[in-house]
């Protein structure tokens, strides 16, 4: 239900009007729990979640209040929530909570059990604001007739409203639930006290507001007529007038003569040799010697000689090699008589090609949706020049007829045609930026299929020793979710030092369009030659394909000694909706002063929001552009994205 607030925050002041009082109390703590993880605190969510199994408890003080009220000087309180986002409508019931509680501490498995129904079956369909009335309960609080342990969002018995209120610490839109109070005086005024002594003149003081305007006096009887005034100077000259209409274009001239065909130039200069092609070695041998551009596999990982070696392993900090693919499975040469599964790796054509999804007898190829390809071969090389002349030989037998001899040269280039149709207008896209979060350690996945567990993804990280500490993860989801067992499910993100578990970790439930989690507390020191890397685990039922992702982490670094010294830009996340009005796909530009490393640094989710089932994929083309393909979609169908990238 849309409402008008009446006054601005007031924490926790009070503005006097007349016999009334307009006031806000302190909303001092708020969390959420989910019965899918029934020992995690959510005080540091961005979003509180209301739905099957999860509820929101929002805590206020009333210390801020006048001294001596009661519930008898309470005139309204109403309680004022955003409702940030609908993933299925619904009703909710509000309640007292009858235990007391912390925000930092509440959890599924002890929160305290809920008190009296203060509203019943309030309805959630659309995001903003919503307004509850619990002026009853609040002034059972002053009258000390009931405990202020603060209220409960609890989904109505029978509902499947599943939907999201803004936190305390939400940074998207930022509208925290606020407790508005409207209070009426407390007694008759006392007689007047007897005078007292006069004080020392004080300093003046600041003037006053602008009082109101009086009302309008009567209007005066009409003065005489004044005497006619002499004649004004010339005005300005006025500004020019538009141009007038363009001429019609004049005839085409006649057609000229072609001129005579110019002397053969001399060959030019062989340019130099093109960049070598990738030569797989397979897997990685210490008794084998490798040169610049060649690829082997190594550890799970696939990676380029960057200069000659020998007996020197592949790692993150060894300079004679540099990863070109991580957590794949090198198969080798591709055969038809194999079958591959997700990150199989395999070279075919002179290209290293990656399994998108499990395989057979289906050849890589630049148009085959199995495969995609990570490296290609280098271009061949320019034709050298041509060799002297060999000496006379005999003369030969007369040969066959030779072939036809070359075409003639070009006719004369007719008229230019009539001018085309105009075309249909294109579509905008409707986009939002997310500010940019600096992330010195920091890594990120492409467009990951759901099919089980997930490959660790490999970060970045300084050269040199320090901390890292402040994790940031997002998981992008799509299409959204749509059933209740994978709107429970839920994430465990953990950061690995050298493949070990460290203490920095977080959680978070599934939501849609994407969530993130932080932690902010723990630490982990690292050297030079340390590894970090980040697991994403569902610690709840599991989904239902198709569903992909999009991960990625950061941390960040404080240096032992030393400036610091960031490895990445920092990251960038881009959503929106658009109209789709195009079957041969449509171009989505970001906006100005946004952009992304490169094609390669992004990668992007689509979802059909009007017609569900369709598929939907989005190919960047450059760090500023990316196009919009679908099949079977409809020229008036909604989508829906989110590019996430460096």
């Amino acid at each position: 239900m849309p409402f008008t607030k009446f006054c601005c925050r007031l924490i926790p002041a009070v503005f006097l009007i007349s016999a009334l009082a307009y006031g806000q109390a302190v909303l001092t703590g708020n969390s959420f729990t989910s019965s899918a993880t029934p020992k995690t605190n959510y005080s540091t969510s961005i979003a509180l979640m209301v739905g099957s199994g999860e509820n929101t408890y929002l805590q206020f003080s009333l210390a801020g209040l006048p001294a001596g009220l009661n519930g008898s000087n309470i005139s309204a309180a109403n309680v004022v929530v955003y409702v940030d986002a609908v993933a299925s409508s619904g009703t909710w019931d509000v309640y007292a909570v009858a235990g007391s509680w912390s925000a930092s501490t509440i959890t599924y498995n002890n929160a305290p059990a809920l008190g009296s129904k203060i509203l019943s079956k309030v309805p959630i369909s659309t995001t903003g604001y919503v307004e509850l009335n619990i002026t009853p309960t609040v002034q059972s609080w002053l009258n000390g007739t009931l405990a202020n342990n603060g209220i409960a969002l609890v989904q109505t018995s029978g509902s499947s409203i599943l939907a999201s209120i803004d936190s305390l610490v939400n940074i998207l839109t930022s509208h925290p639930a606020e407790l508005d109070l409207v209070l009426v005086s407390a007694g008759p005024q006392g007689p007047a006290g007897p005078q007292g002594a006069t004080g020392a003149t004080g300093a003046t003081g600041p003037a006053g507001p602008q009082g109101t305007a009086g009302p309008t006096g009567a209007t005066g009887p009409q003065g005489p007529q004044g005497q006619t005034g002499a004649t004004g100077s010339q005005g300005p000259v006025g500004s020019q007038g538009p141009a007038g209409p363009t001429g019609a274009t004049g005839a085409q001239g006649p057609i000229g003569l072609t001129g005579a065909t110019g002397a053969t130039g001399a060959i030019g200069p062989v340019g130099p040799q093109g960049p070598a092609g990738l030569n797989n070695r397979g897997a990685w041998n210490g008794s084998n010697s490798y040169n610049p551009g060649d690829a082997v596999y190594d550890a799970g990982s696939y990676w380029l000689a960057t200069a000659a070696n020998s007996d020197s392993e592949p790692s993150p900090v060894n300079t004679n090699w540099q990863v070109l693919a991580a957590g794949l499975n090198n198969r080798g040469a591709w055969s038809a008589s194999n079958s591959y599964n997700i990150n199989d790796a395999v070279t075919d054509q002179g290209s290293f090609w990656l399994a998108l999804v499990a395989n057979n007898n289906s050849e890589p190829a630049s148009g085959n949706s199995y495969w995609q390809q990570l490296a290609t071969d280098g271009a061949a090389g320019l034709t050298g020049a041509q060799g002297p002349a060999g000496a006379q030989g005999p003369q030969g037998p007369s040969g066959a007829l030779g072939p036809t001899g070359p075409a003639g040269p070009m006719g004369l280039v007719g008229p230019q045609g009539p001018a085309g149709p105009q075309g249909a207008p294109g579509t905008g896209a409707s986009i939002t930026v997310v500010p940019p979060v600096p992330l010195p350690i920091s890594g990120m996945s492409g467009k990951v299929p759901y099919n089980g567990p997930f490959n660790p993804l490999l970060l970045t990280t300084p050269n040199q020793p320090g901390t890292a500490s402040n994790l940031l993860a997002t998981i992008t989801v799509g299409p959204p979710l749509s059933g209740p067992s994978e709107s429970n499910a839920a994430w465990s993100v953990s950061v690995l030092k050298n493949g070990v578990p460290t203490s920095i970790a977080c959680e978070t439930p599934m939501a849609i369009g994407g969530v993130a989690c932080t932690d902010n507390t723990d630490t982990v020191a690292i050297t030079s030659t340390d590894s970090l890397s980040v697991v994403f685990e569902m610690t709840a039922a599991p989904l239902t394909p198709p569903i992909y992702f999009i991960f990625s982490a950061g941390l960040s670094f404080t240096p032992s000694t030393g400036p610091a010294q960031p490895q990445s830009q920092p990251a960038v996340i881009v959503q929106g909706t658009l109209l789709y009005g195009n079957s041969n796909g449509v171009g989505v530009t970001l906006p100005s002063g946004t952009s992304f490393t490169s094609a390669t640094s992004y990668a992007c989710i689509v979802n059909d929001t009007t017609t569900a089932g369709q598929s939907v994929t989005a190919q960047p083309t450059s760090a500023t552009s990316f196009l919009v393909i679908g099949s079977g979609v409809a020229a008036t169908d909604l989508l829906s994205f989110v590019c996430t990238g460096y």
